[in-house]
C-alpha cells in the first residue's frame, strides 16, 4: 500500500521488507506478516509521514 505514496521495495531481510521513498530518502520497515498490529502500523504510517486518515480511506476501512 506504502506503493501509493512513492515507496519502492529496496530490501527484504528475512520476515521485514525495507522500502524507500527517493523523492525525500525515506526510509520505512515493514514486516511482510498476513496481519499487522495496530501500533506496529501507526508507527510505520508515522515514519512514512502518511496521514492515517488517509491510509484508512485508501485501504476502504474504517479501521486501521
Amino acid at each position: 500500500m506504502l506503493a501509493v505514496y512513492g515507496f519502492r521495495p529496496i530490501l527484504q531481510s528475512g520476515t521485514h521488507n525495507h522500502l524507500l521513498r527517493p523523492e525525500n530518502n525515506r526510509l520505512v520497515t515493514v514486516p511482510s506478516h498476513p496481519e499487522i498490529a495496530e501500533g506496529t502500523l501507526a508507527a510505520i504510517l508515522r515514519k512514512a509521514a502518511v496521514d492515517p486518515e488517509e491510509f484508512r480511506k485508501l485501504r476502504g476501512r474504517p479501521e486501521l
